[in-house]
């Protein structure tokens, strides 16, 4: 039952209560009673609360000044909607019949009709979960209608408790809109989640208001918008590697080099050319090369596992390869594919022009690069970005300042989207480009590249960004503007980060990688951070919130995000049924397309996002984004296993982190016919490990004898236990031996969360991932006074084969610290 509320005048002052729709028309309306506008109302509210809340049954009680009535309904915005008004009335008349025994006179009197009391003088409407989402706000809701007449007219009144005024007034309006519509004959054959439910103002709020953001950026490919900076300022710096520095016209001249060689090689537009290299300026020679001659570069990683390797190469099909020695000693490279190897002293194409080679039928709309995602059937997608979805991003942007004053670092490895910032957002505005060291960076590594160099943009990743701590931040003050994303910032970093640097703009950025890497940023003031949006769509790009019906929802109320404008992909290659199920028509400007993201959100009144998660069971680890069903699928194949599901846990204020349920298959054995115990976490990950990159490794195995299900078979994934990590570290605990395991042991321990660990505990099978490896090797930096690079960790991840290090000294230094 709803809580008794008080129903005194001064509950429904001016201030609290919203302005009431007028009820003149209905009155009119000949053969409608006053019995069938109630139940006009109460379908009205029904409807609204099953298309923004979604949460049924509905709890529904109307006082009386004699009695007080509860009603219970379950709409569905798949319900007509007159099913949902003859369930309104089936509810009243049933609710009827039951007190008619112990009504007096008076009450059946209104039951004919009465205007006085066929009336309620109170509505209350909540729902029965213990959460909803109704003004925009999650709280316990309570709805309260009061209707009175005055002069043959029926005023309507809204308050809540969990509501501004204003919040409470657009509900009006909103309710005002289905009655309207209720109104229409034809509407009560519609399904309810297809009744119009915004009046024309909140409309054009969603609409323009909210997508008001528009650019004019150059209608020209990349290629040609980098030979402008070079003609522009051609003594000008675009790279700087440690001691190494490139002017604009030298990279200009030998990238047109190459170009002219690739050209030879039959490249040109949409040809995908595969590149596989360290940081270098031999790196970023070749992907201008690339454009230059009209193709797309395809990034390959060099360090992921051969299987996903020749998978890429097998889908993509590039008509040549781009790599240096080392790339070419682990890429499986059909022996078909043109070679050009980058690091080569005289290279080949050294004696080509060193003018542009012309490609007249280059286009801004041909393919810029092709990244691979993961995919939820098991198979890697190939997201095909054009190139003015690229000169969109980082050409006269809104929300970030790229000019020739700039020094970004190119940090994010090729096949992350993020390098589509790094690198285009300088060398396409005459701005600096420095070039990271070689190898997986750590938060260390970064920030000194930032202070050496004095960079003045850099991006990272949410999970970085949430490490920094006052010795990294204090090195990085030549910062003008600092982009995070990739996963939710906490209020608690952002805070930190604004009170470190206060002369550097922060910005909260998000995007897909078939949105080309940003569609919506959110610029933190001074101010304190009472929250972190997402925030406004970036200039050029549109975003709607929408229903499963692909209705806009109202403002305050979740939605999935479409995304919208030049910055939306052309699809995934070679897969068109994904393609088309994944974009689409844009219904609210004529011949755009649709990016269908997959994420959550809601508006805010001054327009802003606010990110809510997932609606599928896509994850973002350490801000990746990973298919749970192509690890999924990877255990499956594996040997003993029959069944398993990956979920991502997190543990307080621990990283979040994958997880594995596997269900063993009868009797695994090894190929003598031994039993083996095929899902020991060391031997599953081993196995993982040739097949998926180390960002979708699980932390941790969970083996389980059937996965737990839901009343209706479902997987119900709140009932997966939590991994025992103590448990599988005293497993085969082994005590630790010597200094050096000793201090390896305490940090290891420390960072995990574990009472202890031993000589044979493996780092990655014990919850280790890449973000606690950066720590890991932060700590041990700490107390051995010199470099640790995360490298050694990675080839190295069981404690006694972990490399020797001095450690009496250091083992005193870490208790110091």
């Amino acid at each position: 039952m709803l809580p008794h509320p008080d129903t005194s005048q001064a509950q429904y002052a001016p201030e609290e209560t919203a302005s009431a729709f007028v009820w003149s028309r209905w009155q009119a309306l000949p053969r409608s009673t006053e019995a069938e506008r109630l139940e006009r109302l109460l379908a009205a509210v029904a409807i609204y609360l099953a298309r923004t809340c979604e949460q049924v049954p509905l709890q529904i009680r109307l006082r009386y000044s004699d009695r007080t009535r509860q009603l219970t309904l379950h709409p569905r915005v798949h319900d007509t909607c007159s099913a949902i008004c003859e369930q309104v009335h089936g509810a009243l008349d049933e609710r009827a019949l039951h007190t008619a025994g112990q009504e007096d006179a008076q009450s059946k009197k209104a039951q004919r009709g009465d205007v006085t009391h066929a009336w309620p003088s109170l509505i209350e409407i909540g729902v029965t979960n213990d959460s909803a989402v109704i003004f925009g706000a999650t709280a316990t809701p309570q709805l309260q209608l009061q209707i009175c007449q005055l002069r043959k007219r029926f005023r309507c009144g809204l308050h809540s408790s969990h509501s501004t005024r204003r919040q409470a007034l657009r509900v009006g309006a909103r309710l005002r809109c289905l009655l309207t519509a209720l109104e229409r004959g034809e509407a009560q054959h519609s399904p309810a989640g297809l009744l119009s439910l915004l009046p024309a103002s909140e409309r054009r709020r969603l609409l323009q208001t909210f997508n008001c953001s528009h650019t004019r950026f150059p209608q020209r490919g990349m290629a040609m918008l980098f030979a402008e900076q070079a003609a522009r300022a051609p003594q000008a710096t675009a790279l700087v590697c440690g001691e190494t520095r490139l002017s604009y016209a030298e990279l200009d001249l030998q990238a047109n080099r190459l170009a002219h060689h690739l050209c030879a090689l039959g490249v040109g537009p949409d040809c995908l050319v595969a590149i596989s290299a360290a940081r270098s300026p031999a790196l970023v020679i070749g992907l201008l090369a690339i454009l230059k001659a009209g193709g797309a570069y395809l990034p390959l990683d060099a360090d992921a596992p051969s299987q996903r390797l020749s998978a890429l190469l097998d889908d993509a099909r590039p008509c040549a390869v781009l790599a240096d020695a080392d790339a070419l000693r682990r890429l499986p490279l059909p022996d078909t594919l043109p070679v050009c190897r980058l690091d080569q002293v005289n290279p080949a194409w050294s004696d080509f022009p060193g003018t542009a080679p012309e490609v007249p039928a280059l286009q801004p709309h041909h393919l810029a690069y092709v990244l691979y995602t993961s995919g939820s059937t098991g198979v890697p997608k190939g997201v095909m970005v054009e190139q003015r979805n690229v000169v969109r991003l980082v050409c006269a942007p809104d929300y970030v300042d790229c000019d020739a004053s700039q020094r970004f670092l190119l940090a994010a490895p090729l096949a992350f989207d993020a390098s589509t910032f790094e690198l285009w957002g300088a060398l396409l505005n005459g701005a600096q480009l420095v070039l990271a060291a070689p190898g997986t960076l750590d938060l260390d590594a970064i920030c000194a590249q930032v202070q050496q160099h004095r960079v003045t943009t850099l991006w990272l990743t949410a999970g970085l960004f949430e490490l920094l701590d006052p010795v990294q931040l204090s090195q990085l003050h030549s910062l003008r503007q600092l982009l995070a994303g990739g996963d939710v910032l906490s209020r608690a970093a952002v805070e930190r980060v604004n009170q470190a640097l206060p002369h550097c703009q922060l910005i909260n950025a998000y995007g897909p990688t078939e949105a080309t890497t940003f569609s919506s940023c959110h610029r933190f003031d001074e101010a304190a951070v009472t929250s972190v949006p997402i925030g406004r769509p970036i200039a050029g790009t549109r975003i709607y919130l929408l229903d499963d019906q692909r209705e806009l929802v109202p403002i305050g109320v979740p939605g999935e995000i479409y995304i919208g404008g030049p910055g939306v992909a052309r699809g995934y290659l070679n897969q068109s049924s994904l393609t088309a199920e994944r974009f689409g028509e844009d219904p609210f400007l004529p011949g755009g397309r649709l990016y269908r993201s997959g994420d959550l959100a809601r508006w805010r009144e001054d327009g802003s996002l606010d990110f809510l998660g997932r609606v599928d069971q896509q994850l973002k680890v350490r801000g990746f984004r990973i298919e749970p069903g192509e690890i999924e699928a990877a255990l499956r194949r594996c040997t003993g296993v029959a069944d398993a599901v990956v979920v991502a846990r997190q543990e307080g204020a621990a990283d979040k982190q994958l997880v594995a349920y596997v269900i063993a298959s009868p009797q695994p054995s090894d190929s003598n016919g031994c039993d083996i115990d095929a899902l020991a976490p060391a031997t599953l990950r081993a196995a993982l490990a040739q097949k998926l990159p180390e960002h979708m490794l699980p932390s941790a195995f969970v083996r389980l004898q059937q996965l737990p299900l839901t009343a209706s078979g479902k997987l119900d994934r709140r009932a997966l236990p939590a991994p025992d990590r103590a448990a599988v570290a005293a497993a085969g605990y082994v005590p630790r031996q010597g200094a050096n395991e000793c201090l390896l042991a305490t940090v290891w321990a420390e960072l995990l969360g574990l009472p202890q660990v031993g000589r044979h505990d493996h780092f990655f099978a014990l919850g280790g991932h890449s973000l606690l490896a950066m720590r890991v090797c932060g700590r041990l930096q700490t107390a051995l006074m010199r470099q640790v690079p995360m490298a050694l960790l990675f080839a190295h991840p069981v404690l006694c084969e972990l490399g020797p290090v001095n450690t009496s000294e250091a083992h005193q230094r870490l208790g110091r610290s």
